[in-house]
């Protein structure tokens, strides 16, 4: 049995003479991680010239019970979302908010997989996508390449950790602190 390895996306490396004005970062907080799991927040930043211009941010009932685990890292209880969008109505608004931009995220593969698998129809074909997550690990030594050690090392500030906002600011910030040492 052969692996299906084909993407319907693929990465972008980060060169010297990458040059990215404008882009939009995504972030997903989840119940776990598994193909039951649920979407409990949704979020799109935009950055332009090096700073933030636009924002995105739905927290979205996974029609399942929030996992005590889960609410651990991210803080969002199931009366959090009880009254909130469900993922299908809210993935209008958020496609029409990306728009055909540039995409960042870190470690962005899960939450692109995360939003395919659960049937949204993102149209990634010929979209520029960068990963800080694999870019950090070309450019940056480090013990380790998370989100919360990128941070640390290069002093991001964050209001709230594992909020989907919050994490893709920060995430915009890395990118460019990322392009700049790419450029030398």
């Amino acid at each position: 049995m052969t692996k299906q390895t084909d993407k319907p996306y693929c990465f972008c490396e980060v060169t010297k003479d990458t040059c990215e004005n404008c882009f939009t970062v995504i972030d997903i907080e989840t119940t776990g991680f598994g193909d039951r799991a649920g979407i409990v927040e949704l979020a799109a930043v935009k950055f332009k010239d090096g700073k933030v211009y636009d924002t995105f941010n739905s927290l979205i009932n996974p029609q399942i019970p929030i996992p005590p685990s889960a609410t651990m890292v991210h803080g969002i209880r199931d009366a959090d979302v009880a009254d909130s969008p469900s993922l299908w109505e809210v993935m209008p608004y958020f496609e029409r908010f990306i728009g055909d931009s540039t995409l960042v995220g870190h470690n962005v593969s899960f939450d692109l997989n995360f939003l395919l698998r659960k049937g949204m129809k993102l149209n990634l074909k010929n979209r520029k996508i960068f990963d800080t997550l694999k870019i950090a690990r070309k450019y940056v030594i480090a013990d380790n390449h998370k989100l919360e050690t990128m941070i640390y090392k290069f002093n991001i500030e964050v209001d709230k950790r594992h909020r989907a906002t919050d994490d893709s600011i920060a995430t915009g910030e890395l990118f460019l602190k990322l392009l700049d040492i790419a450029k030398g």
